[in-house]
């Protein structure tokens, strides 16, 4: 049963938001379930008038005048928004995006959704020395030739010879304890912190939030190379990068985390404990 009524908005023709995936499937696994609305299919009033939630959580974009006119009468209805664009005809209670700093902000980091991305036994149809996830077509994978490498994709086809094809979200735990190392081309670091609680090792050939401290910075291909090496050939330092990057994930940046804080802004104490007593449980 709900202990809170927690109502998430979701605009198919926004697309995907990993952020907005990874903070309701926290919130709902710490409050017993939430109420998901898409807009499509209900009216801001008729939604609100049914469940008369307690928190709305909602993208920056997914804000509509008619939303904002429906919140001036559920005056008690907390609203959270994921992003910096808020028009003038909105008023949130807490807007979180990264680096925010000030009242009525939450910096918003990156982080590990444990969530959706637990951990999973390898499957033999992942195995690989490396893989790669991403809707892009990155050069760097056909300088990689000498390895095995596996490369997904969400929603596009891409065109590698190494290339296995389109996932659903819920391959991915599968597809990282399958392979040696994860290879980031996008920067993406909410996969990138997925991988790392799901102790696999991996490497990222883009910009990232990572330090020099928590993961190699590669300037070449021929670093990233000397690198995948390293983490594949060498199983003592595989291990070790591993640890290391575990702990960082687990200690500071994973949705838990994220949505404890939130909680705690928006006054609930007891499921900001909620939250950091499951990340107690999977340490």
């Amino acid at each position: 049963m709900m202990d809170t009524k927690i109502l998430v908005k979701v605009d198919s023709s926004i697309g995907y938001s990993p952020v907005l995936e990874g903070l309701c499937s926290t919130f709902s696994s710490i409050n017993g379930g939430i109420y998901i609305w898409d807009s499509n299919s209900k009216s801001a009033y008729d939604v609100f008038y049914e469940c008369r939630p307690e928190i709305l959580i909602c993208l920056d974009k997914s804000i509509t005048p008619s939303l904002s006119n429906v919140l001036k009468e559920y005056k008690d209805t907390k609203m959270v928004v994921l992003g910096a664009d808020i028009p003038d005809h909105s008023n949130p209670t807490l807007t979180c995006y990264p680096n925010a700093n000030g009242d009525g902000l939450y910096d918003l980091q990156p982080a590990a959704n444990l969530v959706d991305y637990p951990q999973k036994p390898a499957k033999k149809k992942y195995k690989s020395e490396i893989s790669t996830i991403s809707d892009n077509e990155s050069p760097i994978i056909n300088g990689l030739s000498n390895f095995s490498v596996k490369c997904f994709s969400y929603t596009k086809k891409l065109r590698y010879p190494n290339y296995i094809g389109k996932i659903l979200p819920n391959e991915i735990s599968s597809i990282l304890s399958s392979s040696m190392v994860y290879l980031d081309t996008d920067g993406h670091n909410d996969l990138l912190l997925a991988a790392m609680a799901n102790n696999c090792a991996c490497l990222s050939a883009n910009k990232t939030m990572f330090t020099t401290e928590e993961m190699p910075a590669v300037a070449s291909l021929e670093e990233l190379i000397d690198c995948l090496k390293a983490l594949i050939f060498k199983k003592a330092f595989r291990e070790e990068h591993i640890n290391k990057c575990n702990d960082f994930a687990m200690k500071n940046h994973t949705y838990f985390h994220r949505a404890s804080d939130i909680f705690s802004l928006l006054g609930y104490k007891e499921h900001s404990e909620d939250c950091i007593s499951k990340i107690e449980e999977l340490l």
